[in-house]
């Protein structure tokens, strides 16, 4: 018992903290990604990754005095462990940590700087934010909203005690979308293919499936058999390639034809794949569905 005091008092130590007077706040900001996971399972916490380019990226550098002076990100001190994984120009850290981080930079396929990654106490990706691209609002708040919607999540899917609706999962599954929580997303979109009685959920598998050069024939064709006509629409539009601005006006306008057709329970795959016809060439078309006529429920 005294041995593991002892141990957690060095590790507490060697951690870096940063005190900032003015909010009269101390939260964890280690450089050491083994000592992260540690402080993640003593505390129960998730860990925020934050990977930066501090001597010769503006943005990273930027970040990282936000989160050592930010009072909005003082907030997250009991939420979270956080980990600065910088790779400097200049080598100002040691040739081993730079190999950890390195290590974590391919696990993690971080492609840009700076970029964060949270993850959970099991060490698993819950998000992801590319501070340039993905966060247009504050960046302590987003990051909050991302782990408020995963907990809120994990909840959901641990809780036994009563039968889950469709609404329900449709509901959190368009959370985690918008929050770009995608291991929850996948996992409410395989409870939603089990309980739901129409093709919402078997739509949204199949489409991640073909955007993984998968195609799954006998699962189109429940999609065929039970969809809505809007349903049907989403699919048909998978024949439409999207690499260039042309192609995405021609996408708009088969939205348009769709919206101004006033009765649309008469609408059938096959309309929807004449739409695409008449709107872009056939030698642009690479998806057609194995049925030829299909009713709208």
């Amino acid at each position: 018992m005294l041995k593991n005091i002892i141990t957690l008092g060095a590790l507490f130590l060697s951690v870096l903290v940063f005190s900032n007077e003015d909010h009269k706040s101390n939260y964890f900001l280690t450089k050491d990604f083994d000592k992260a996971i540690v402080l993640s399972k003593v505390y129960q916490r998730p860990l925020v990754l934050l990977f930066t380019g501090s001597d010769w990226d503006e943005a990273s550098a930027k970040l990282i005095e936000e989160v050592k002076t930010s009072k909005q990100f003082a907030k997250l001190e009991k939420q979270a462990i956080f980990v600065w994984l910088d790779f400097p120009e200049i080598q100002t850290i040691l040739p081993e940590q730079i190999k950890k981080n390195f290590f974590l930079k391919e696990r993690l396929n971080i492609k840009q700087f700076p970029q964060i990654v949270l993850l959970d106490e099991a060490q698993e990706v819950i998000s992801r934010i590319g501070v340039l691209s993905d966060c247009k609002t504050n960046l302590s708040m987003a990051i909050e909203q991302k782990f408020d919607g995963f907990y809120t999540i994990q909840r959901f899917l641990q809780d036994d005690s009563k039968e889950k609706t469709s609404e329900e999962v449709k509901k959190l599954y368009t959370l985690a979308q918008q929050l770009g929580i995608e291991g929850c997303a996948l996992s409410l979109q395989s409870l939603g293919v089990e309980i739901e009685k129409d093709a919402f959920f078997k739509l949204e598998k199949h489409l991640n499936e073909l955007s993984l050069g998968l195609d799954d024939k006998a699962l189109r064709n429940e999609i065929l058999c039970k969809g809505t006509s809007e349903q049907l629409f989403r699919l048909a539009l998978v024949a439409l390639p999207t690499q260039n601005k042309e192609l995405l006006d021609n996408q708009q306008r088969l939205l348009s034809r769709f919206a101004n057709v006033k009765d649309k329970s008469q609408l059938t795959f096959d309309g929807f794949r004449q739409m695409i016809r008449e709107t872009v060439p056939s030698e642009e078309i690479a998806y057609t569905a194995e049925k030829e006529s299909t009713p709208v429920r």
